[in-house]
């Protein structure tokens, strides 16, 4: 599938719904382990019943390199049926096209090998965003400001990270910074600011 036919296949099957009403909400988190029932019990106005964490990466490691907390929970689709963005000023919005980072890449892309080649490459991985957008699950992502970093966490090397928290870091207040309903946890891929990947 051609870049232009994935851009369309997207803008017609991609669903999103910004929550504002809880940006600045705080939630504790008393642990790793309780993360779900900490959010989802502060959540309750917002959240569906039947919904669970899904988790697809580190926490720990989130909250330690990039200073941020982001969560993806699965929820029924129903709370999408109706009243949600979709469409290319969307996929404009969250990155995934004339963004300027990719046409740099492209720039690069075309002098280490050819224009026609640099052309196909799917640098913003809109291939990844349909594949899961078809895998047909719907989602309630949401993202918390890491206001209060350890000194001693600050610049430590990743591979120096382990899978602990210091002891005194939990319980902690996070604050909301974002959050939606969408039928893809990759829409925020190219909304942080850490570029693209060419090769």
């Amino acid at each position: 599938m051609d870049l232009t036919t994935l851009q369309q296949a997207i803008g017609e099957r991609l669903r999103y719904r910004d929550v504002p009403e809880i940006v600045g909400r705080g939630v504790v988190i008393n642990a790793i382990s309780s993360i779900e029932s900490d959010v989802t019990q502060t959540l309750l106005d917002i959240l569906p019943t039947q919904c669970k964490l899904v988790e697809t990466y580190s926490p720990v490691l989130s909250i330690k390199k990039l200073g941020i907390l982001t969560l993806d929970f699965a929820v029924p689709s129903m709370v999408l049926a109706n009243n949600y963005e979709t469409g290319n000023e969307l996929l404009k919005r969250l990155g995934y096209i004339e963004n300027p980072e990719v046409r740099n890449a492209y720039r690069i892309w075309a002098a280490i090998f050819n224009s026609s080649k640099a052309a196909r490459r799917d640098l913003m991985g809109l291939g990844d965003l349909l594949e899961d957008i078809n895998g047909g699950q719907t989602y309630f992502k949401i993202e918390f400001k890491v206001d209060k970093i350890p000194q001693r966490l600050k610049g430590v090397s990743l591979r120096d990270f382990d899978s602990r928290l210091p002891d005194d870091y939990l319980p902690r207040e996070f604050k909301v910074k974002r959050a939606c309903f969408t039928n893809s946890k990759l829409v925020w891929l190219h909304t942080y600011g850490i570029g693209v990947s060419i090769l």
